[in-house]
């Protein structure tokens, strides 16, 4: 007779993760509703901070901001400007409020997922809903939701393809979807999201083994790669907009913004143009420990 048995955290399979989707999708989104009308009630009627100005004078003049240029956020910002919600700064902060409310029913949505299976299918979405409301309205998410940016923007992107790659792991059309909000991460802070990839594959092949998880997982680079290539090409399309920060008609131009390398030898507000990477990486330890300890 067996006194013990190990138990291995398994994530839900694709069966469980399927049922339910509607309801599922209701709660969330009713937390996540309630986030971004907290989010508008809150938000500055002005410019807030930081990169706020140069931001909307980018989406307004179809110009580049800072590099690595965010070719991503720009369009999509642009559009935002053009709903009746107030004064330009408003609407323009409302961008990043938008984004932060998707960002935590994304967390919710991962919560419900993950607490299954349940003993009642109530307790996961309310899970989900909680988490929902919790992390939307945590300080952290607040302020970079109160505020033109393209944090949220990315956090969402990436939260969403870790929510694809759980409930449908192991479908292409699935692996499909989450290259598409990977390539369009990569355009918007690629620094960000190319850490995030590891987490997202490992997500994805969790059900199948490496060897038949690759199989299904081909469209996922090929869309990342499409997608993200044919986002930048928004930054030599727009050399002449305003403002600028390179000439982005020529392919060094270009690489120049999206390479970010004006800002290679910056960590942490500290400034070391020949520290190189070894010491980058140190102060990044160094920093990281700072704020676990």
């Amino acid at each position: 007779m067996k006194l013990f048995q190990v138990v291995t955290p398994q994530l839900p399979k694709s069966d469980d993760a399927g049922t339910g989707r509607t309801p599922d999708v209701l709660a969330v989104g009713a937390a996540a509703a309630v986030v971004f009308l907290v989010h508008l009630f809150a938000l500055p009627q002005d410019p807030f901070w930081l990169d706020a100005p140069e931001f909307i004078a980018a989406a307004l003049g179809w110009g580049q901001v800072h590099p690595p240029g965010h070719p991503a956020a720009m369009p999509l910002l642009r559009g935002w400007l053009l709903a009746p919600l107030g004064s330009i700064a408003f609407r323009a902060n409302a961008f990043s409020a938008f984004f932060g409310a998707l960002t935590a029913s994304g967390v919710g949505m991962l919560t419900l997922v993950l607490s299954r299976p349940s003993p009642s299918a109530r307790i996961p979405r309310a899970l989900g809903a909680a988490a929902t409301v919790a992390f939307g309205l945590c300080a952290s998410s607040v302020i970079q939701s109160m505020s033109v940016e393209i944090y949220t923007l990315n956090a969402a992107l990436i939260l969403w393809a870790a929510v694809l790659a759980v409930r449908l792991g192991g479908d292409a059309r699935a692996a499909g979807l989450c290259g598409v909000l990977v390539g369009l991460g990569l355009a918007n802070h690629h620094f960000l999201t190319v850490l995030a990839i590891p987490a997202l594959l490992a997500l994805f092949l969790h059900r199948q083994g490496l060897r038949r998880g690759l199989v299904t997982a081909w469209p996922a680079p090929v869309m990342t790669l499409l997608v993200a290539a044919a986002t930048y090409l928004y930054l030599p399309a727009r050399s002449h907009g305003w403002p600028t920060w390179s000439d982005a008609s020529t392919l060094s131009g270009t690489l120049w913004i999206a390479s970010a390398r004006v800002f290679a030898g910056s960590l942490g507000g500290f400034v070391d143009p020949v520290g190189g990477l070894a010491r980058n990486a140190g102060m990044a330890l160094r920093l990281l420990g700072e704020v676990l300890t």
